[in-house]
């Protein structure tokens, strides 16, 4: 049986509870979902479509947390998050649901779109072909991959977690930088935890965030409707509970040098977003790099598991991961019209990779624009 919720707070106990067995499923928390649709998603006009599906005995075994939203004429069934969603999974329980074959799951996804009702496709973007050892259960269905891939390193334990992951010289150099931008404020790695301390963190990323993408002559994600909202909301959580979205700053006294946000529970981290300062004397010594040594450091000591730094390509994220995750889409047609906006999209996606293959061909058309 499948059940649809479109009332995000009704689906909530229910939620949780398969979030529990869920760990390290950032993208798929209540807290991180619910606040992007009340945020991005209202402005994007996508509607929740809850589906949870339960087994014969009627356990609930697996949860999709999909939006609906119109392009055109066509309805299409996405997972919430847009680009701020790195890695998009189905949440399971009690076994998980048996898909046996790519078949198997194609038929599943029909099933969902029709309880879910006047939809004409589905476009599930960003999603691993394997995640904790496991194949992602769509992986086959209206398969695209992607060029840009995930990056990914499991935390060793041990006191000094750093030195299996950067060689002696690396960490030589990153304390000689350390040690200069000692010289202009005392460096303190530091998370941000009231909500004066959130805001002067979010007011530091959103300034130095807009500076580099004004210099790079390129459009900000987090100046879009609702992306401002849905950080603040999603930074700052009710009482006892962890925020959706957790910020980290490189202070030089009282100077925000760098700052790192992320999804976290009590087994993962997952980086969504940096920013640093580029006043030359601070971004010569490579405060970003720092502040994710400390935080690994600090990832470790808590007995997190593994770190992921999200999809796309970047100097920081080869240097600090050692795995990398193939990603694809799912576009998969439930109706003649659907089927013609799959096509399109299956194609563009395509032409993305084909591109992006290319480097050559990409710097041109961004030196284009």
């Amino acid at each position: 049986m499948i059940a649809i919720e479109r009332d995000v707070r009704a689906a909530e106990e229910a939620w949780r509870a398969f979030e529990r067995d869920n760990p390290g499923r950032l993208f798929q928390r209540f807290d991180w979902v619910a606040a992007w649709l009340a945020t991005q998603g209202v402005a994007r006009g996508v509607e929740p479509a809850i589906a949870i599906t339960h087994d014969a005995a009627g356990s609930p075994v697996m949860l999709l947390p999909f939006g609906v939203r119109r392009l055109g004429q066509v309805r299409l069934v996405e997972w919430p998050g847009g680009e701020h969603a790195s890695f998009n999974l189905p949440l399971t329980r009690h076994g998980g649901l048996r898909l046996q074959s790519t078949a198997d799951a194609r038929a599943f996804l029909k099933a969902v779109g029709r309880a879910i009702g006047d939809v004409d496709a589905f476009a599930l973007g960003n999603q691993p072909r394997e995640w904790d050892e496991a194949p992602h259960p769509f992986a086959g269905v209206g398969d695209v991959a992607l060029h840009d891939g995930g990056f990914e390193r499991r935390l060793p334990a041990g006191d000094d977690p750093l030195r299996s992951i950067l060689d002696r010289d690396a960490r030589k150099k990153l304390r000689a930088k350390e040690r200069k931008l000692a010289e202009i404020g005392a460096v303190a790695m530091r998370r941000a935890q009231t909500a004066g301390e959130i805001a002067t963190a979010l007011d530091a990323f959103q300034s130095q965030r807009r500076k580099r993408f004004a210099d790079a002559n390129t459009a900000n994600p987090f100046d879009e409707a609702g992306a401002e909202e849905f950080l603040r909301r999603a930074t700052n959580a009710d009482a006892g509970r962890q925020p959706a979205i957790v910020l980290y700053s490189l202070g030089l006294g009282e100077r925000i040098a760098a700052l790192f946000g992320g999804a976290e529970d009590k087994a993962r981290f997952s980086g969504m977003f940096t920013a640093f300062d580029d006043a030359p004397e601070i971004a010569r010594n490579s405060p970003g790099d720092i502040l994710l040594a400390r935080l690994i450091e600090d990832l470790a000591a808590r007995n997190l598991s593994a770190l992921d730094l999200g999809v796309g390509e970047a100097r920081y994220k080869r240097a600090y991961c050692d795995r990398r995750i193939p990603m694809f889409e799912t576009h998969l047609a439930l109706t003649p019209a659907g089927a013609i906006l799959s096509a399109a999209l299956r194609a563009r996606a395509t032409a993305k990779r084909w591109i992006k293959q290319r480097p050559g061909l990409l710097s041109m058309i961004r030196r284009a624009r």
